[in-house]
């Protein structure tokens, strides 16, 4: 009587000990010294179509509040790209408070895979801090070097309060998708929440995929309320200079002067759209031409990363670049439009090869 006593006391102890082992040491995966949460969903019995139409129907109907929105949705790579905001509520001194958490969800879609990367998480609006619009990162507050004790035993008060809440986000965004996985699949919805794999994303290159056809997606929202009005473009063909011929300008035409003017500050360059889908709102930053050489290059320097645009053209080939004059804050009057290929990019600057222009 005595042992079975001490083992109905001991199971919830116990289970205790199961639900906290999720937050303890490695639960919060560092990849090259970012934050990484990766969750694998258990979806082996649909394709890549199948997965992506789900996951962006999912997204469509859950990344909807004032903070959140679908930044980029391709179909035939089988890729989202999600910015959202939770609230959570953790222990601040000796009385809860509710802290605003941001992160970027990238959701990426095969034949019976679909992975979750849920990176660059931030912490804003504590009311505890003397500057509230202070922002606390992942990689500074909630990795086991800062959230955990030496031996790595035992969770830090107050700040395992971010962590336990971060992880039970990740997790909560998990389940929901995969869920939704079958049911817009239309089959019964199973208990696979224990088949989503808490595992830090691979550091090798993953074997490249050859991706499926395009699905049809029906009502995708569109990442610009108000679409920008701008000129077609007309491409223009390179001229191969041939053996004995001295090497030719490039013939992109652009307004009068508009090089001396970037330089001068006289004009702004906005980044309008990525592959050829148009920003909810237009980037702005420091421009510069070089129309002389062969092959004609834009240059773009970021003035801060805005709506994560640094994690879009990072993933993209090709953007457009509206000029405009410094008043029109918004670029819906550009002086000239010019479609580039990224070519190279250094921190938050970025050289295109320009592949065509058009000037008001």
């Amino acid at each position: 009587m005595k042992r079975l006593f001490f083992i109905l006391l001991s199971i919830p102890l116990i289970l205790q000990a199961q639900h906290e082992s999720k937050y303890m040491s490695g639960a919060v995966p560092v990849v090259d010294g970012k934050v990484v949460f990766t969750r694998y969903l258990n979806v082996a019995d649909f394709n890549q179509e199948q997965i992506y139409n789900a996951m962006f129907d999912w997204s469509a109907r859950t990344f909807t509040g004032a903070s959140d929105r679908v930044l980029l949705a391709d179909p035939k790579a089988g890729t989202i790209v999600a910015q959202t905001q939770n609230e959570i509520v953790v222990k601040i001194g000796l009385f809860p408070g509710k802290v605003k958490m941001s992160s970027l969800i990238k959701i990426i879609c095969s034949d019976g895979n679909c992975t979750m990367e849920t990176s660059r998480i931030r912490y804003t609006e504590n009311p505890a801090s003397t500057k509230p619009t202070d922002v606390i990162t992942a990689e500074e507050y909630i990795t086991d070097q800062y959230a955990m004790n030496k031996t790595r035993t035992k969770i830090h008060k107050g700040i395992g309060d971010y962590r336990i809440a971060t992880i039970d986000i990740v997790d909560k965004n998990a389940a929901q998708a995969q869920t939704a996985v079958y049911a817009y699949n239309n089959n019964a919805v199973a208990a696979h929440s224990e088949a989503i794999k808490n595992t830090p994303a691979p550091t090798s290159t993953p074997a490249v995929e050859k991706p499926a056809a395009e699905p049809t997606v029906t009502q995708q929202p569109a990442l610009q309320s108000a679409p920008i009005q701008q000129p077609a473009i007309q491409e223009t063909a390179k001229q191969e200079p041939q053996a004995g011929q001295a090497t030719q300008k490039s013939n992109i035409k652009v307004a009068d002067g508009i090089t001396n003017k970037l330089e001068s500050g006289e004009l702004v360059a906005f980044i309008t759209a990525v592959e050829g889908k148009p920003l909810k709102r237009a980037i702005a930053g420091k421009g510069a031409l070089d129309l002389d050489a062969r092959t004609p290059a834009v240059s773009f320097n970021l003035d801060s990363d805005v709506d994560n645009i640094i994690f879009i053209l990072e993933m993209a080939n090709n953007y457009t670049i509206a000029i405009c004059n410094t008043e029109d804050s918004t670029a819906q009057n550009p002086v000239t439009i010019i479609n580039c290929k990224k070519t190279q990019q250094f921190g938050k600057l970025f050289i295109g090869e320009i592949t065509g222009a058009s000037t008001n």
